[in-house]
């Protein structure tokens, strides 16, 4: 029996690294980074540098990926023969990225799709993507890869530290309380 032909999707909060994800052709939905003057794309067109050296001026909004962009994405990820695409994004509760990716590909019709929430942000949701490369890349059936995320995702823990809540206030992540 062939191997099946099974792609990923993330979008860019996942932080995955962009070696790792060339390497592994992960196909990324990039979130919007908004200014007051301009729009970026994350990754695209901004790098994560450039947000952080901007920040003394003004924190960004983000937003979710541009849908025609992530529609693309799924159009091509069937025209190139995938037959199961694992969708795996940041965290649902802190963002609509998850629905509206798998709105998206329902609306497709062209592909079996998997969502995976990974139920966190940054490179804590980005290594989930990264073990389910790996996974893949080992010969897993797409079972057996949703299972073995389930379990990582139930055991994972990010923990971080800021130096001040200044940014998460001015970005509307947290109230002044």
């Amino acid at each position: 029996m062939a191997k099946k032909k099974i792609a990923i999707l993330a979008d860019s909060g996942t932080d995955i690294p962009p070696d790792f994800a060339r390497e592994h052709a992960i196909f990324m939905a990039p979130l919007k980074i908004i200014y007051k003057d301009r729009e970026y794309e994350d990754r695209v067109d901004i790098t994560p540098q450039e947000i952080y050296d901007n920040l003394a001026k003004e924190v960004p909004r983000t937003s979710l990926p541009d849908s025609h962009h992530a529609s693309g994405l799924i159009k091509r990820m069937a025209e190139e023969g995938y037959e199961d695409v694992l969708i795996i994004t940041i965290s649902s509760g802190l963002s609509g990225t998850h629905n509206q990716l798998r709105v998206l590909a329902e609306e497709s019709g062209s592909i079996r799709f998997h969502m995976v929430d990974t139920k966190n942000i940054g490179i804590g949701a980005g290594l989930q993507v990264m073990l389910a490369a790996r996974l893949l890349e080992d010969g897993r059936d797409i079972r057996e890869v949703l299972d073995k995320l389930d379990a990582s995702i139930k055991a994972s823990k990010t923990y971080f530290c800021l130096d001040t809540l200044e940014y998460l206030v001015k970005g509307g992540r947290i109230g002044r309380a």
